[in-house]
């Protein structure tokens, strides 16, 4: 396993001043700065200000009219912020209310970036996976 990408299912609550814990094996690899933004799921993106600079690279190699609303809705929506000594970041409202975050998160790691959902949403979406269509997914790809 590649000690910078972030993996697993970890679940937790955001405060009411709307900071949540970044599980501590997230840390080293995201660093001390993140972006966060708003996913084309219902949930916030978390970068690691390396793993940001590639994605800007890819968003910024798009042709420009074709990726006007593209760049709005991710540069629109993202906001670099830092992660506190005890390993919080805070989340802007704008983005707690467009991922329904309220006390239960769910934190998942998803390679070189993190995702939060709120828990209720999550469960809704993981209820809708199966197993068959995610191998059939696979094999399309060639995996």
């Amino acid at each position: 396993m590649d000690d910078n990408m972030l993996y697993g299912e970890h679940r937790h609550t955001i405060d009411a001043k709307k900071r949540l814990f970044l599980p501590s094996e997230f840390r080293t690899p995201l660093g001390s700065e993140v972006v966060i933004g708003r996913s084309t799921d219902k949930c916030i993106t978390v970068y690691s200000m390396e793993a940001w600079k590639k994605q800007e690279e890819k968003i910024n190699s798009l042709p420009p009219i074709k990726a006007k609303e593209v760049r709005r809705w991710i540069y629109g929506s993202s906001k670099k912020t830092e992660v506190d000594a005890q390993g919080r970041i805070a989340i802007p409202q704008n983005l707690c209310d467009y991922a329904e975050l309220e006390k239960n998160i769910v934190t998942i790691g998803v390679g070189d970036y993190a995702e939060i959902w709120s828990e209720t949403v999550y469960n809704e979406m993981t209820a809708s996976l199966s197993a068959s269509n995610i191998e059939n997914t696979l094999i399309e790809l060639g995996m």
